[in-house]
């Protein structure tokens, strides 16, 4: 293969990467309904919770804003009725709708 071609390729390669790494959210975010919702609720207490300053109750932290809490973060995806939902930053949890932690970054 000359190196033309091996240019091309890894050009492709590398927009093809790009293009899954942009569509990953869009299909986390069009996952069934209850997809998440037999995930545990995240311990506050635990490490990652506690490095990041995660709270249940976003009114017991830190938070620069009042407006910022899980339901207004674009890491978090509701499940069920939206009171407990999926977190990018705390995959192997539910993390609460009203909760907050460092990782929070504004819906665009």
């Amino acid at each position: 293969m000359n190196d033309d071609r091996r240019k091309v390729a890894r050009r492709e390669a590398a927009r093809r990467i790009a293009t899954l790494a942009l569509a990953l959210p869009a299909v986390l975010a069009n996952a069934p309904a209850g997809a998440g919702s037999e995930k545990p609720e995240l311990d506050p207490r635990s490490d990652a919770a506690q490095k990041l300053g995660y709270a249940h109750d976003g009114g017991q932290t830190a938070r620069p804003s009042v407006d910022q809490h899980c339901a207004r973060c674009t890491h978090f995806t509701p499940v069920g009725d939206g009171a407990w939902g999926r977190c990018n930053v705390f995959p192997e949890n539910r993390v609460n709708a009203e909760g907050w932690c460092s990782a929070f970054y504004p819906r665009g």
